[in-house]
């Protein structure tokens, strides 16, 4: 009896062993896949920055904030600039 009990949970061990390797490789490339999102993303923004400055200018104030970028694009609205009489 007790050796049929520590068969089964060395058999029990190893499984899950392996599951936790598996889980680990996953996990792994989840990390490596957001890392590769992040990087992805800063170029994105850097490549928007440069949009806003050559749209509106380098000191302009009517450049669309970062918080409208957040919203849904239905609600993305952009405001002309005032005009002068």
């Amino acid at each position: 009896m007790l050796r049929q009990t520590v068969m089964a949970l060395s058999s029990r061990l190893a499984a899950l062993s392996e599951e936790c390797s598996t889980l680990a490789t996953e996990r792994d490339a989840a990390i490596a896949h957001r890392d590769a999102a992040i990087q992805e993303n800063d170029k994105l923004l850097v490549i928007l920055s440069q949009y806003k400055r050559a749209i509106f200018g380098a000191r302009s104030k009517h450049w669309i904030s970062d918080s409208c970028l957040s919203t849904p694009s239905a609600h993305r609205r952009l405001v002309p600039p005032p005009t002068t009489m």
